[in-house]
């Protein structure tokens, strides 16, 4: 795995493995949409229902008189918890394609 080059300087081998461009940008690409997705569900979309409910980012849910619709936390919300599910089950199957190697599919082309 290390070896030396011809001034006995440890280089590392990368033979074994090998990552192209579109590996990287996935890998870089996943970390925006971790970065991204969880902003958006625990902080961008509760803030926002509670600021057009109540014009207020935050509310109580202990105080229903005055929250009559609920709290837009993301404890409270159903739809946000499944669809940060949805996110987090693509997220684990797309990181173990990368993990595991993604296939090859070249097209014929007529031209070469």
């Amino acid at each position: 795995m290390y070896g030396a080059d011809d001034d006995g300087n440890a280089v590392f081998d990368d033979s074994r493995t090998k990552i192209t461009k579109q590996q990287r940008t996935k890998y870089f690409l996943h970390w925006g949409m971790i970065l991204f997705f969880h902003f958006e569900i625990f902080w961008y979309i509760p803030v926002q229902g509670n600021l057009q409910l109540y014009l207020e980012p935050y509310c109580d849910p202990a105080d229903r008189a005055r929250y009559r619709y609920g709290c837009k936390n993301f404890e409270s919300n159903f739809c946000l918890g499944v669809f940060y599910t949805l996110i987090c089950i693509y997220l684990i199957l797309s990181s173990n394609q990368l993990r595991w190697g993604m296939p090859l599919f070249r097209k014929a082309s007529s031209v070469f």
